[in-house]
């Protein structure tokens, strides 16, 4: 037979998690205290329905930085799930367009085009490079000819 080892006869190992920190106060942030730019990068990544219907009401702040054409660069006019007779998208297309000043580089339309919005679109922003036009039954083929000569290829 063989020698028996002793055993440590320390403290047992505790299977329970060690205690939470105590608790902090809760910290809030004001969201206009971020830089101009990046509120600016932040907005132009929704969809002009939700700046134009909710974004630009939640602040002064806010309303000014919706207002600068940084962010109408690209306009996506798509629905996803908003109710359609909800909003005026054809008036909202419009003023986005507007907004850009001559801008725009890339626009997206859900449903909700016609020849007329076409030619208001290439009639203020010269520099279009993408038109992406899902489920406009409403587009005759000779406008959408007529655009597809407006849009730069680079």
């Amino acid at each position: 037979m063989g020698k028996k080892t002793p055993r440590s006869k320390g403290k047992p190992k505790s299977r329970t998690p060690p205690p939470a920190p105590p608790e902090t106060e809760t910290e809030t942030r004001n969201w206009l205290d971020l830089p101009w730019d990046v509120t600016v990068s932040i907005l132009s990544r929704l969809r002009a329905i939700d700046v134009l219907g909710s974004a630009q009401k939640v602040c002064m702040g806010w309303r000014n930085i919706c207002k600068d054409p940084l962010i109408w660069r690209t306009v996506d006019m798509s629905n996803g799930d908003c109710d359609f007779g909800a909003y005026d998208l054809d008036k909202m297309c419009r003023h986005a367009v507007d907004r850009s000043r001559g801008n725009l580089v890339d626009i997206i339309i859900e449903h909700n085009c016609t020849d007329d919005l076409l030619k208001y679109i290439t009639d203020r922003c010269s520099g279009i490079r993408r038109l992406r036009l899902v489920y406009c039954y409403f587009t005759s083929v000779g406008r959408f000819y007529e655009v597809s000569k407006c849009i730069t290829i680079f």
